[in-house]
């Protein structure tokens, strides 16, 4: 039997999906603090540092 002959080891299918789901997990949480700074610094500037 040689090497050619072996079929391909399984693949878990639910591995993909959950990387895919992470993915765009980290992706929106990214995307969530970029748009709070800006809506800070908007504020910082247009209001001027209150704090």
């Amino acid at each position: 039997m040689s090497g050619a002959d072996a079929a391909p080891p399984d693949r878990d299918p639910g591995l993909q999906p959950e990387r895919t789901r992470l993915a765009w997990r980290r992706t929106t949480l990214s995307a969530t603090v970029v748009a709070v700074v800006a809506v800070v610094m908007v504020v910082v500037v247009l209001v001027g540092w209150e704090g």
